[in-house]
Order: C-alpha cells, then sequence, then structure tokens
C-alpha cells in the first residue's frame, strides 16, 4: 500500500499517525480518483473526529463504545425523572426545544425527521 500522507490532501489539516483503518481504508479508495466536493468532506470530517473530537470525548468520560442491550434498563431508571419533565414538576431544556417547535411550526412538521434532527443537533457535544 502506498504511505499515506502527514498532511490531508483535502483541507491541509495534519492527519492522525497512524492513520486509523477507516481513513486507511478511504484514503486507498480514493486514490487515482477525482473526488466529488462530498468525497472530500466525508474523508475530512472522518479525520477531525478522529484527532479532536473523539479524543475530547473521551477526555470528558464519554463511551467509545455503546451496549445497546443496557439501555432498556437505563430508561426504567430514569422513568420517575423522565415522568417529573413531562409532568412541568421540572424543567428541561429539551422538552422547552420540542414545545417551543410546536409552538412555532406546529406538531406534525415539528415531528417531521428532518427537523428532529435539527432539534438534536442543537445538543451536540462539541
Amino acid at each position: 500500500m502506498k504511505k499515506t500522507p502527514d498532511i490531508c490532501p483535502y483541507c491541509d489539516e495534519k492527519l492522525p499517525s497512524p492513520l486509523p483503518a477507516k481513513l486507511q481504508k478511504l484514503y486507498a479508495n480514493f486514490q487515482g480518483k477525482q473526488l466529488t466536493i462530498v468525497e472530500q468532506f466525508e474523508f475530512c470530517r472522518i479525520h477531525l473526529a478522529e484527532m479532536q473530537i473523539v479524543p475530547d470525548g473521551i477526555n470528558k468520560g464519554y463511551l467509545t463504545e455503546i451496549n445497546f442491550d443496557i439501555i432498556p434498563n437505563r430508561i426504567r431508571n430514569f422513568k420517575s425523572d423522565l415522568l417529573d419533565i413531562i409532568k412541568k414538576k421540572v424543567k428541561s431544556v429539551y422538552r422547552e426545544n420540542v414545545m417551543k417547535a410546536y409552538r412555532e411550526i406546529g406538531k406534525v412538521r415539528a415531528n417531521t425527521p428532518m427537523s428532529i434532527m435539527n432539534r438534536c443537533e442543537m445538543h451536540q457535544v462539541i
């Protein structure tokens, strides 16, 4: 395999060393091709995540893997807290965000996948 660069050929940012497997595969697949801007963006998005976002998350104690089998029990453990939020006994920035969307654009439009994704992005960890 051809040696991978130290600098991203698309955005000139430093690449992680060694290059993670996902980036190695993308880099190998992109060799000799004229890339679309979307393909270039995808490569840069992944190396940005590997160099900054993932390490920041690890430093903050976020999980590196999710065990989906334990999620139902975790939710059950929060049942009384969630019910308090639903009954407005406890304030929640997330509930307030949804209710604001309902008031501004209506319940049907607020529940479209794109609207939900947009609200979720407001709460992304950076």
